[in-house]
């Protein structure tokens, strides 16, 4: 996710003229790679645990992006550590829901 956020941040940074234009779309582009890299994690953590570099990344940017999105980002990762299958996923979509609802639009 960061490379990916990183390769629009160079692309944007190539435009000429002025606006806060390019700044919205980098900040539509950041939220919907966070919302992919989330909505992935909760439909594939019954198969396989998806904690990964990526998943880590879209909770940090979480985190710091929208109210309660420390608590949110926690509720979701202590989800993901229940053993049952079904529960961990039922559990993490709850959360994902709540990340989309608190985020007012911004995660959707």
């Amino acid at each position: 996710m960061y490379v990916l956020m990183t390769q629009k941040v160079t692309q944007l940074s190539n435009v000429a003229f002025g606006g806060d234009w390019s700044e919205n779309l980098l900040e539509q582009f950041e939220t919907t790679t966070v919302l992919k890299v989330l909505r992935e994690a909760v439909e594939t953590c019954q198969e396989e645990d998806p904690r990964g570099q990526s998943l880590l990344d879209a909770i940090e940017h979480l985190k710091s992006s929208i109210d309660k999105g420390e608590d949110l980002a926690n509720g979701l990762l202590k989800a993901l550590d229940k053993a049952d299958p079904v529960q961990r996923q039922k559990e993490a979509l709850r959360y994902l829901e709540l990340i989309e609802r608190h985020s007012g639009g911004r995660y959707r």
